[in-house]
């Protein structure tokens, strides 16, 4: 999954846990073992990175197709 720094220094070093279930749905868990239920919006006019995403999963396999550069052939 992808974090801003925010929150993965939170999930390293600030004691949120993360779970994924059999489906590989994710939990967030607060230090106190309280579940965080949702993701709170961005304030308006907030600036920051993924300002289109829209929540869907990231495909590692799509990236590398992408990015890779083809060999060359000899």
């Amino acid at each position: 999954m992808l974090l801003c720094r925010r929150h993965h220094t939170l999930v390293h070093e600030g004691g949120v846990r993360v779970e994924r279930d059999v489906i590989g749905a994710l939990t967030f868990i607060r230090p106190d073992g309280r579940v965080i239920e949702v993701c709170p919006r961005r304030p308006i006019g907030s600036t920051g990175g993924l300002r289109c995403w829209d929540g869907t999963r990231f495909n590692l396999g799509y990236v590398i197709d992408v990015l890779r550069v083809p060999a060359r052939a000899s």
